[in-house]
C-alpha cells in the first residue's frame, strides 16, 4: 500500500513539473521591464546615451483617452492613429555594445536589424518614431516605428 502512494506522488510530482515553462523560456519573457514609444532627438555615442522623447500611440479602441484629450476621432485619426506628445521632454537612455538596433526597410516596410552607425544614419535623414525595450533603464532594442 505504501508503494502504491509512493508511486501515485512520484507520478504527480512528474507531472506538475512537466507542465511548468522551461526556465529559458522565463527568462526572455521576464527580460524586459519597460517598454517606451517615442521619437530619437539625438545619439550621443561618445558617453552611449539615446535621447528620447516619449509619445504615446493612440488609436479608435483608445475611448477614454481620446475623450480626456478632447479629440474629433475623424479629424483628428483619420488613418485610424493619433501620436500624442504633449511637450518636448528629454529622456536619456543608457545603451550598450549589446543593444540591438532595427530600421525599417523603406520597401518591405518592416524593420530589419542593423548595426548602430546605420541606425545613427537613420536619424540624420529625419526624426524617426520608436519602441524601445529597457531592462533596469538601460536599451536592449531599440526599432523604428513605421508611420504610414
Amino acid at each position: 500500500m505504501k508503494r502504491i502512494l509512493l508511486i501515485m506522488v512520484l507520478i504527480f510530482l512528474f507531472v506538475s513539473c512537466s507542465n511548468q515553462p522551461k526556465e529559458s523560456n522565463l527568462n526572455v519573457i521576464n527580460l524586459i521591464d519597460d517598454e517606451i514609444l517615442g521619437y530619437v532627438l539625438s545619439f550621443n555615442n561618445a558617453d552611449n546615451y539615446l535621447y528620447v522623447d516619449e509619445c504615446e500611440w493612440i488609436t479608435f479602441d483608445d475611448v477614454d483617452r481620446i475623450k480626456e484629450l478632447e479629440l474629433d476621432a475623424e479629424d483628428d485619426l483619420p488613418s485610424g492613429f493619433y501620436i500624442h506628445n504633449e511637450e518636448i521632454k528629454s529622456k536619456k537612455l543608457l545603451v550598450t555594445n549589446e543593444t540591438k538596433y532595427y530600421i525599417i526597410d523603406r520597401i518591405k516596410i518592416t524593420p530589419v536589424k542593423t548595426e548602430r552607425k546605420d541606425f545613427i544614419a537613420r536619424m540624420s535623414e529625419y526624426r524617426i518614431l520608436c519602441k524601445v525595450k529597457l531592462l533596469d533603464k538601460i536599451v536592449l532594442e531599440v526599432s523604428e516605428v513605421y508611420v504610414p
